[in-house]
């Protein structure tokens, strides 16, 4: 296990499992995890030898998405969910309490090249950017330090944003919180592989964003493309001005049931003497989407993940406007001017 990239906390995981004394229990693991299972698994059972082990086969995509019914179907008696933190905008927790879960954040153990902060200080330089904030995924937020201080010792003025919900500087794919509550930055620098985070910070904050991936050593002003994603964003809400009947779509994933925001969005609805119809889905795609539709509904909402609107539906594939819960607040109240997701 000493091999691997990340730091799991093995043995410190072992030591909670052992004090819940649980016979079965669920190990539950984003993609970019899963190569880990087996061998995780096995030092489990090293320590844990009367423990049923189970492997979660399915996607997971957050700390929002919780095996709570497949462990009390399997009869598992604690869920040890790897890659992610307790889900920070959960507005149904009383079904969170209904199965123990262990979170394990696994923490990259790299260290950021120093050619990587030397593009990033470059890039920085360019815009004229002074005062950066520094935020990254849950696996890089160690990272943030170090960036912070080269970048300190070079006259630019980083600052790690907060929250009172994540680790200081993490973000997850629609909890942008930390660059909502921190005010004094010109800019933003994401630490995460791939655009997904990356994209949503550019959202939220409107501001230059720059990415540095930390398996590649890659640093990009993703700036431009964010302007992209933002145009065509606005141009799906002006499509759904005119929207007379809406379906407003729930998710059922453990911590994707918003009940607030749902209630919030037909209450809305119903004042401006519009209609809505309520459709549900654990996992939403093109082809439901298209399953469901009919020519009366003019406009949909997706109420579980807000990325699913931005990442998944193309215009291509759905001709008809698909919102994120932020979005439709925008066009139903009349008030474009700051973007929001939920």
């Amino acid at each position: 296990m000493e091999t691997l990239d990340y730091d799991f906390n093995l043995q410190d995981l072992v030591s909670k499992i052992s004090n819940l004394n649980p016979k079965s229990i669920i190990l539950q693991f984003p993609d970019g995890f899963k190569l880990f299972s087996i061998a995780i698994a096995d030092y489990l059972k090293k320590y844990l030898k009367d423990v049923k082990i189970y492997i979660s086969a399915e996607s997971t995509w957050g700390g929002c998405d919780i095996a709570i019914e497949e462990a009390k179907m399997l009869g598992a008696e604690l869920i040890v969910h790897f890659g992610h933190t307790p889900y920070s905008l959960a507005e149904y927790k009383s079904i969170l309490e209904k199965v123990p879960v262990i979170y394990v954040p696994g923490k990259f153990k790299k260290e950021l090249s120093k050619s990587s902060l030397i593009s990033l200080l470059f890039e920085l330089n360019k815009i004229g950017a002074s005062k950066p904030a520094l935020v990254s995924t849950i696996q890089h937020v160690d990272a943030l330090k170090q960036i912070r201080d080269f970048l300190n010792e070079r006259g630019i003025s980083a600052t790690i944003p907060k929250s009172p919900l994540m680790e200081e500087g993490q973000i997850v794919g629609c909890d942008y919180s930390p660059l909502i509550n921190e005010k004094n930055y010109d800019s933003v620098v994401v630490v995460s592989g791939g655009y997904f985070h990356a994209f949503g910070a550019g959202l939220m904050t409107m501001k230059p964003t720059i990415k540095i991936d930390p398996y590649t050593d890659k640093v990009e002003n993703v700036t431009e493309n964010v302007k992209k994603i933002l145009k065509k964003r606005y141009a799906t809400m002006e499509r759904s001005k005119s929207a007379e009947v809406w379906g407003i779509i729930i998710g059922t994933r453990t911590g994707q049931y918003r009940p607030i925001t749902i209630r919030a969005l037909e209450s809305l609805i119903k004042n401006k003497g519009k209609k809505y119809y309520l459709f549900f889905s654990k996992s939403l795609t093109i082809n439901e989407l298209r399953n469901i539709d009919q020519p009366k509904i003019d406009a949909y909402v997706v109420t579980s993940c807000p990325r699913i609107p931005i990442d998944d539906i193309s215009e291509k594939e759905f001709e008809k406007p698909v919102l994120t819960p932020g979005e439709a607040f925008m066009v139903l109240k009349g008030e474009l001017e700051r973007y929001r997701l939920l």
